[in-house]
């Protein structure tokens, strides 16, 4: 689908400012660390999913530039099936958010806090769903276990890459071989 820009801007122009002044607030309960970002030209994605066990709803959301909305069109899908997936594996996801912010194209990779992770925007579909999908892991094991990635990486970074590593086997090498 093609994107409609509006006012003659560009893929890559960020839009006039408004005039007006706003304030936002933002709560998070039981949070170790936050992250805030901005793009006057983010384009923003809204999904939700309903945990099987609770049935508690998660929103999900994806912020991205225009030049990158055909590789993150279906990132809001890769959000809700991430917090599935670790769900159903390890435990409920405990906030009611989880959302993706496209970063920097040379920042590469991608970086978790509670509630969003960032992400580089040079991605394929399927490594942007598994980047996705390893970020929002560290919510279970950085994020409520409080980890100490630094003196202990086995508890965050091992135990979130084997679970991602399940993810990528049962949602993609099914399909490879």
């Amino acid at each position: 689908s093609e994107l409609k820009i509006k006012n003659g801007a560009t893929a890559d122009s960020f839009p006039a400012s408004s005039t007006r002044l706003k304030t936002i607030q933002y709560k998070a309960d039981k949070v170790i660390d936050f992250a805030w970002f901005a793009d006057k030209r983010f384009l923003v994605l809204k999904s939700e999913t309903k945990l099987k066990r609770t049935g508690r709803m998660v929103e999900s959301y994806a912020y991205f530039i225009p030049k990158h909305a055909a590789t993150w069109s279906k990132s809001t899908e890769y959000i809700n099936r991430a917090v599935q997936f670790y769900s159903d594996a390890v435990g409920d996801y405990p906030h009611p958010q989880a959302s993706a912010v496209m970063t920097g194209e040379g920042f590469g990779g991608g970086m978790e806090y509670p509630m969003i992770t960032a992400l580089s925007g040079s991605f394929t579909p399927r490594v942007l769903d598994n980047v996705i999908t390893h970020e929002v892991g560290h919510n279970w094991f950085q994020g409520i276990l409080a980890s100490n990635e630094r003196d202990n990486p086995w508890l965050d970074e091992g135990l979130n890459s084997y679970y991602d590593h399940r993810y990528d086997k049962e949602f993609y090498e099914k399909d490879d071989g």
